[in-house]
């Protein structure tokens, strides 16, 4: 299997691909990953990079309910008896990454208190997109982020356009207002 043949959304690699290239190695982070898509790609640039990284998965694996009208992990939650965690570290064995992926299966913010500060070289935030979760993601994470590093996520939308998700501009824009746009709909903030 390889990370495109797996099954949710991902629009941002471009900006992946730049990170991997730009450090040359440490810790990085993805809070919200489903069903892996995003994270075996990672795993999978981190491989052929062949630079000292750890990739690690941080999601609850249940889901993130109804939002904007829909629950688009319903059926990845019923499928696999109320929680996805097993499908997703199914998908990064069968993409070969199981050495270089790790997953922790927890609640974002209690996962947040695992890492010292400044321990992490990227986060990546796309786990619920409402304003309060995406202000806390932010708020627990960033301080995890090394100087020089980068705090990022998916879902600000595309300027000039209204959001999707109001929510995550919202938070983004009030944390940090000099964010940099990337790929698609990403944004990206380097510590300093």
């Amino acid at each position: 299997m390889t990370w495109d043949q797996i099954s949710g959304w991902y629009d941002w690699e471009p900006y992946y691909e730049s990170v991997v290239n730009d450090y040359g190695g440490g810790v990085l982070v993805e809070v919200g990953c489903y069903l892996g898509r995003s994270l075996c790609h990672l795993g999978t640039l981190v491989r052929e990079s062949g630079k000292p990284f750890t990739v690690i998965g941080v999601d609850h694996c249940l889901g993130s309910g109804l939002e904007n009208g829909r629950d688009n992990h319903v059926e990845a939650v019923k499928r696999n008896g109320q929680t996805f965690a097993g499908e997703l570290w199914n998908n990064v064995v069968a993409c070969g990454l199981h050495d270089i992926v790790s997953l922790i299966v927890g609640e974002s913010g209690r996962v947040s208190n695992l890492f010292p500060d400044e321990s992490l070289t990227m986060v990546f935030i796309d786990a619920g997109h409402n304003y309060a979760d995406v202000h806390r993601d932010i708020r627990l994470w960033y301080p995890k982020v090394r100087l020089g590093g980068e705090i990022a996520g998916d879902d600000y939308g595309i300027e000039g356009q209204p959001p999707v998700w109001p929510g995550v501009r919202r938070a983004v824009d009030e944390l940090f207002p000099d964010r940099r746009l990337v790929s698609h709909d990403a944004w990206e903030y380097r510590r300093r």
